[in-house]
C-alpha cells in the first residue's frame, strides 16, 4: 500500500523521492566510515638486476664500507581517508606498523619527505631486531592527514609488505596499490600525468584515425568512417581512462605542498 501511495505522487515526485533516498543512504554511509588508513607505493630500481638507471657492472656501490649488489628506492604514502581520527596510541605494541622487505635484504636508509602537519609527529625507524623493515609511528592522523617516506633498500623485490594492527580498525589498512615513480615531485600538483603507455596508446589511436580517414575518402563512404571512428575513439578513451585510473595518485594533494624535496 505504501508503494502504491508513493507512486501516486507522480513520476516527478517518485524520482525526487528515490534520488533523496539514495543520497540519504550515501551520506549516512559516509558518516559511519570512521577512521580509514590507506597506503600507496612507487618504486625505482637504481642499481642491480633490472636497473632502470644503470647497467650491471657500470657502477659499484659501497654503503658504509659494505658492498651492495642492488639498490632500490621505494616511496610509501600513508594517510587517513576516513571521517574520524586515528590515534597513534591505538597501534598495538605487540604488532606495530612495519613495512617488511625480504629477510635477506637490508634497509640502507629511510627518510620522511612529506607530511601534512608537523604536529602529527611522524617517526620512522629501522627496528634493531629486523634490519629489513621500516617501523612507522605517529601521534595522530586527523581525516586528510598523512605522510610520505622514502626507503633505500637491497631487496630483490621493489615493494614491502605491511604488517600491523590498529585498534578499532578491524578491516585493517587498505592497500591502494602502486603508481608511477615518484609519488610526488617539484612543480607537480599530485595528479597522475600521462604515462608512457598512455602516450603510446594516444599516438596509436591517432594513427588509426588518420588511416580510417584516408580509407573513407578513397572509398567515399561517410557512414563507414563514422562507425569506425566511433569504435576506435571509444577504445582509445577507455584504455586511457583505465591507464590513468591505475596510475592515479590517491593520497591527499596537501602532501605535495609539504614536499621537502
Amino acid at each position: 500500500m505504501f508503494v502504491l501511495n508513493f507512486l501516486n505522487l507522480g513520476i516527478t515526485g517518485s524520482i525526487i523521492g528515490i534520488v533523496g533516498i539514495i543520497f540519504g543512504f550515501i551520506f549516512y554511509r559516509k558518516s559511519t566510515i570512521g577512521p580509514r588508513p590507506n597506503y600507496q607505493m612507487a618504486s625505482l630500481r637504481l642499481l642491480g638486476k633490472n636497473s632502470e638507471e644503470f647497467n650491471d657492472g657500470e657502477v659499484e656501490i659501497l654503503y658504509l664500507g659494505e658492498k651492495v649488489e642492488r639498490v632500490t628506492k621505494t616511496q610509501v604514502a600513508f594517510w587517513n581517508s576516513g571521517t574520524s581520527l586515528i590515534n597513534g596510541k591505538d597501534i598495538v605494541v605487540s604488532d606495530p606498523l612495519r613495512f617488511n622487505f625480504e629477510k635477506e635484504s637490508k634497509v640502507l636508509s629511510t627518510s620522511l619527505i612529506s607530511s601534512t602537519r608537523e604536529v602529527n609527529q611522524i617517526e620512522l625507524k629501522v627496528p634493531s631486531d629486523c634490519q629489513s623493515a621500516v617501523e612507522c609511528n605517529f601521534e595522530f592522523l586527523d581525516p586528510g592527514d598523512g605522510f610520505i617516506f622514502e626507503v633505500l633498500h637491497t631487496d630483490t623485490g621493489k615493494y614491502p609488505q605491511l604488517n600491523g594492527t590498529i585498534k578499532g580498525i578491524p578491516k585493517g589498512i587498505l592497500n591502494k596499490g602502486t603508481t608511477n615513480y615518484p609519488l610526488i615531485e617539484k612543480n607537480s600538483n599530485g595528479k597522475a600525468g600521462w604515462s608512457k603507455s598512455n602516450i603510446k596508446m594516444g599516438v596509436l589511436g591517432g594513427i588509426l584515425i588518420i588511416i580510417l580517414v584516408i580509407i573513407s575518402i578513397k572509398e567515399k563512404n561517410a557512414q563507414y568512417i563514422l562507425q569506425q571512428l566511433g569504435t576506435v575513439s571509444l577504445g582509445v578513451l577507455a584504455g586511457a581512462i583505465m591507464g590513468i585510473r591505475k596510475s592515479r595518485k590517491r593520497f591527499p594533494r596537501i602532501l605535495q605542498k609539504s614536499f621537502k624535496g
